[in-house]
């Protein structure tokens, strides 16, 4: 996979040097036309190649003791101007107070800002109204687990999509590499966790994780969990 990688990432640059000459060189709008048609299949191109470079990558997760009140104040810090910028109302809630988690607090964070941003690109592309993302963080004592909800009001998934949410490649948008839902459905499961989520059309959507309770050695070393590079 490096090595197909490498060599389409090789083919890319001097498609992309030989467009910008033509179009320095050209003064026919509709060659220019076609010339930024070819720019952004190239950046399609180029992006998809980075998400596969991540993807192929075995994921290893590096668990710790996680402060939560800590780690949901640095969600915040990272979404809410981002948020703010484009509309959309952050909403935060938690019972958590002064309670910690065995996690690997990157990329359990990655998984969370990875869903954020979906449900901001879906309520952006929709123009809704009044459009708002609730993240909800609680412990479920009946469950032992560290319950995290990502809700939104925006269209929700069309129910003829849902099958393939977490599937590879599978994207709804424009400029998606179809893999963020992929890698973060991963990082739950080698977390011995779940993730599933409940849309219906026009109704919203409401990702959920559950993570469940590790025991901590306070002698040992950050345990570490090596996924399969294949992902299957």
């Amino acid at each position: 996979a490096a090595s197909i990688n490498h060599e389409i990432g090789n083919a890319i640059t001097p498609i992309k040097t030989l467009a910008g000459l033509i179009k320095d060189k050209n003064q026919d709008s509709q060659i220019d036309e076609f010339l930024q048609v070819i720019n952004k299949e190239l950046e399609k191109l180029e992006n998809l190649l980075k998400g596969l470079k991540q993807f192929s990558k075995k994921i290893v997760i590096e668990m710790e003791q996680v402060e939560l009140d800590s780690f949901i104040r640095r969600i915040d810090l990272l979404m809410a101007k981002e948020m703010e910028r484009v509309g959309v109302k952050f909403v935060i809630e938690k019972s958590v107070d002064r309670l910690t988690w065995i996690m690997d607090p990157l990329k359990i964070q990655q998984v969370i800002l990875n869903l954020l941003r979906n449900s901001v690109d879906s309520l952006v592309l929709s123009e809704k109204t009044e459009a708002q993302v609730v993240l909800k963080i609680q412990f479920q004592r009946e469950k032992a687990c560290l319950r995290i909800e990502i809700t939104d009001n925006g269209p929700g998934i069309p129910g003829d999509k849902q099958a393939d949410v977490f599937e590879a490649f599978f994207t709804t948008k424009t400029r998606g590499t179809g893999l963020g839902l992929a890698i973060c459905q991963q990082i739950i499961k080698l977390h011995s966790g779940q993730i599933y989520f409940e849309s219906e059309d026009a109704q919203g959507c409401r990702f959920v994780i559950d993570l469940p309770r590790r025991e901590w050695y306070s002698d040992s070393s950050k345990p570490k969990i090596f996924g399969d590079s294949s992902h299957g």
